[in-house]
C-alpha cells in the first residue's frame, strides 16, 4: 500500500502489479510489522486518500525532509538495522558497500529496485543446505514468530487487503498475486502440527481472484508445483530457475 501510495502521488501508475502474499499478511500478530514504518508516509498518504483519519503528526510538514529524519523513529529503527547489517557484512570479510554494475557478485547485492541477489556462497546451496535451514526454521520456533495464534484471516487485514486491489483495478492496472510456496519440510510440518490456516488463506485468496479478474500464480503447497528441495535457497526462498518454472508453465 505505500509504494503504491508514492507511485500514485507522482501520478506515475504501474500497468501491473504482482503482489507477493505470504498467509502471515493476515495474521495481525505477525512478528513482521514493524518493517513497512519506513514507508510511512506513503501509507498514511494512501489512508488519506482512502478517506480515513490518521493521526500521524509529520514533521516534514514543517521543516524540510532530510532535518524531518532527524527526528523520524522509523528512520533510527532502519539506521540501526543498517548499523546490524554492516556488522554481518564486516563478519563475513565486506568492510563498506560498493557500487557495482554487476548483477551477481560475491557477497549479497542490492540492485536499484530495491531487489536483492543473494552471496555467491547462497548461489551455490545445495538441497542439504536448504533442508538444515528449513529444520531449523520450525525447531527454533521461526514457525511461532508468524503464525502463533493464527487460526483464520483477520477481519481488518481482509478489508484493507480487498480495497487496495480494488484500487488498483480502479487504476487500470492488472493484478497478480503470486503464493509464495514453502519449502517442502516446512510445509509437512505443518500439516503435522494441523496448521491449516495457509491452506484457508489460499483458498480464499484463489476465490477473491476468480471473482474480481485477478491472476494467481505459485502455491504455499510446494507439492503442487512440483518443487522439491533442489528449488530453495532455504526455507522460504526459491531458487531463481523455479521462479521462471512456475511463471512459464503454471497459466
Amino acid at each position: 500500500i505505500a509504494l503504491y501510495g508514492y507511485y500514485k502521488k507522482k501520478q506515475n501508475l504501474p500497468t501491473t502489479v504482482v503482489i507477493n502474499v505470504d498467509p502471515w499478511l493476515f495474521n495481525r500478530n505477525n512478528n513482521n510489522a514493524a518493517n513497512w514504518k519506513v514507508l510511512a508516509d506513503g501509507y498514511y498518504w494512501m489512508l488519506k486518500e482512502r478517506g480515513q483519519r490518521t493521526f500521524q503528526f509529520r514533521f516534514s510538514e514543517w521543516i524540510p525532509d532530510r532535518l524531518a529524519e532527524l527526528f523520524s523513529f522509523s528512520y533510527f529503527q532502519q539506521t540501526f538495522r543498517r548499523l546490524e547489517w554492516s556488522e554481518l557484512f564486516k563478519s563475513h570479510g565486506v568492510s563498506d558497500f560498493k557500487v557495482t554494475s554487476e548483477r551477481y557478485n560475491e557477497h549479497m547485492t542490492f540492485l536499484s529496485d530495491g531487489s536483492r541477489e543473494a552471496d555467491r556462497k547462497s548461489r551455490g546451496y545445495r538441497a542439504i543446505d536448504a533442508m538444515d535451514n528449513a529444520q531449523a526454521y520450525i525447531f527454533n520456533g521461526e514457525v511461532d514468530r508468524f503464525h502463533k495464534g493464527f487460526a483464520e484471516a483477520d477481519p481488518e487485514l481482509r478489508q484493507r487487503f480487498e480495497w487496495f486491489v480494488s484500487l488498483l483495478k480502479q487504476d487500470g492496472a492488472e493484478v497478480i498475486f503470486f503464493l509464495p510456496p514453502y519449502h517442502p519440510f516446512v510445509y509437512h510440518s505443518f500439516l503435522e502440527n494441523h496448521f491449516e490456516t495457509a491452506n484457508v488463506i489460499e483458498e480464499y485468496l484463489r476465490r477473491y481472484a476468480a471473482v474480481n479478474g485477478c491472476t494467481v500464480y505459485g502455491s504455499y503447497n510446494p507439492s503442487k508445483l512440483f518443487l522439491t528441495g533442489e528449488d530453495f535457497y532455504d526455507s522460504l526462498h526459491l531458487k531463481e530457475a523455479a521462479f521462471k518454472k512456475i511463471f512459464k508453465y503454471q497459466k
